[in-house]
């Protein structure tokens, strides 16, 4: 059997090193950042400097290294985002939606995310240079592809809670109870599309839900039993959240630990995109849940 060919011109490190955990910081990924600014042209130079000063309070030293370097990293990631709205803003053009098209905004945007994916940093690019966590690469396809079939009018409500629970994520320090509300309001949202409920719990999984779910694949029994399986665990998972989704009597607030919450929100994702997939082919085929 042929040897798969290895990656050709690809750098040593990023082929066969050990990624590990992805980083929240590094001093590689403050000077490569340096390395860029310091490449720019002599007007772009000086309006960003004092653009970073209007609105951070800092100033950039004439030699940048040694700024990148010492800036605390919460000001260092709100200068990455400064500097493609500077650019985006004096190079770019509307595109007729309200946004704007700037080769040098788009070239500063792919070096930083290429930067982030070489420097294994736990972080990621929204489309205008806003700086998010990036638990690793699955979890962001899975996120990524929810929002894509959550795109019709009818998820408008599913869709923005879902968001909602990945920007209490994306918070400093993390607000992992709030995330695990929303996501958890997410499908609460959908069950209530799909059948008349109040509230979303296991009662409803195991006697709405499941039986919709067995529904769309009546012609294979094999699937219907392993789903039925699925769907009492769903059950489950719906059941357990409520204990983070009603008051501790402690005086404290009970959060989920931050590894717990990244399984919520990825496992609540995973349901929630078979639960979309489902309500779009009862309602294509004009099925009544």
């Amino acid at each position: 059997m042929a040897q798969d060919s290895p990656p050709v011109g690809q750098l040593f490190s990023h082929v066969y090193l050990e990624r590990g955990t992805p980083l929240k910081d590094g001093e590689l990924f403050r000077r490569r950042l340096a390395a860029y600014f310091d490449s720019f042209g002599h007007e772009d130079d000086g309006r960003i400097r004092r653009y970073i000063k209007e609105e951070t309070g800092l100033t950039v030293d004439r030699f940048p290294e040694a700024f990148f370097v010492r800036t605390p990293l919460p000001l260092l990631l709100n200068i990455i985002t400064l500097i493609w709205r500077d650019l985006a803003v004096r190079h770019g053009s509307q595109d007729g939606r309200g946004g704007w098209i700037t080769e040098r905004a788009n070239d500063w945007h792919q070096f930083v995310s290429r930067v982030f994916r070489e420097e294994n940093m736990g972080y990621t690019l929204d489309v205008k240079a806003g700086v998010h966590f990036l638990v690793d690469e699955e979890f962001e396809r899975n996120r990524v592809s929810v929002l894509r079939c959550l795109g019709a009018p009818r998820y408008a409500g599913v869709r923005a809670a879902f968001e909602d629970a990945h920007r209490h994520l994306d918070a400093t320090p993390p607000d992992t109870k709030a995330s695990v509300r929303s996501v958890f309001e997410s499908i609460e949202i959908l069950a209530k599309l799909m059948v008349e409920t109040k509230n979303l719990n296991q009662w409803l999984v195991e006697n709405k839900l499941k039986p919709i779910a067995e529904s769309v694949y009546t012609g294979d029994k094999t699937a219907v039993e392993s789903i039925g399986a699925v769907f009492d665990g769903f059950a489950l998972w719906v059941d357990g959240l409520h204990l983070y989704r009603h008051g501790q009597a402690t005086p404290e607030p009970v959060a989920p630990p931050l590894e717990f919450a990244i399984y919520v929100l990825s496992s609540g994702a995973s349901f929630l995109r078979w639960l979309v997939d489902i309500d779009t082919r009862l309602q294509s085929s004009g099925g009544k849940a």
